[in-house]
């Protein structure tokens, strides 16, 4: 992906085109083995916990900033829910760590340098969201037998090219994963993993870093390749 260029995905079945924003890294996920990659990073063997109160206004105003990741205004008149996993996913270290996948500028290293430190720190905690996302769409969070339930009957009304979902899914075109946020010290620099599944052969993860400006978070444009799976 050339710098500034949306990366394009398209869902074949449903021959739907979604116009994604500058990436910093992008992966196209291909039948529904992210969902089970996710599904067993996150096992009972991970802690969950809560989110310390200094971090809670910061971390729900970097989701509300990622959804709906600014898809056209047409695809959001025709698909105006969103649905999201109720639970934080853990980072698979060899594959997906931030200090491999972003690439700040060299002023903003030391900062950046933090953020590592705190995904250190908490990679392997897992937070259960609350419904604390500041949206102008309607969303729901699914619990992992709903997750189950969505990805089976979406990629069934996608074969049959008919909106036969269940009616507490219809106008849903996919599912959203996120990770903890992760921070500097003075909350001014972040990172968070975003993965996207919507049928298969459509989707995309990666992390994205941004920055504090006037109390209010932006993506910021760091480099970074583009990662196959």
């Amino acid at each position: 992906m050339e710098d500034g260029v949306p990366m394009r995905v398209h869902r074949d079945s449903a021959r739907v085109l979604l116009l994604v924003p500058i990436l910093l890294s992008l992966s196209v996920f291909v039948g529904s083995a992210p969902a089970q990659e996710i599904s067993q990073e996150n096992g009972d063997a991970w802690p969950v916990v809560l989110l310390p109160p200094d971090r809670v206004e910061d971390t729900y105003a970097i989701y509300s900033l990622l959804v709906p990741g600014e898809f056209p205004n047409t695809m959001l008149e025709h698909h105006p829910l969103w649905l999201i996993a109720d639970m934080t996913i853990v980072i698979r270290d060899a594959v997906d760590n931030p200090q491999t996948e972003i690439t700040p500028p060299t002023a903003q290293w030391k900062a950046f340098a933090a953020v590592l430190l705190d995904f250190e720190q908490h990679k392997h905690e897992r937070v259960r969201l609350e419904k604390s996302f500041h949206l102008d769409q309607p969303y729901q969070l699914l619990n992992q037998s709903e997750q189950a339930e969505f990805r089976t009957a979406f990629q069934t009304s996608l074969a049959a090219q008919t909106d036969s979902l269940p009616s507490k899914y219809r106008g849903a075109m996919g599912l959203m994963y996120f990770s903890n946020v992760y921070f500097n010290f003075e909350h001014t620099l972040a990172a968070v993993y975003v993965a996207y599944w919507c049928g298969p052969k459509c989707g995309q993860m990666r992390w994205v870093a941004l920055q504090k400006v006037n109390n209010g978070w932006s993506i910021l444009p760091w480099p970074a390749a583009a990662r196959q799976p």
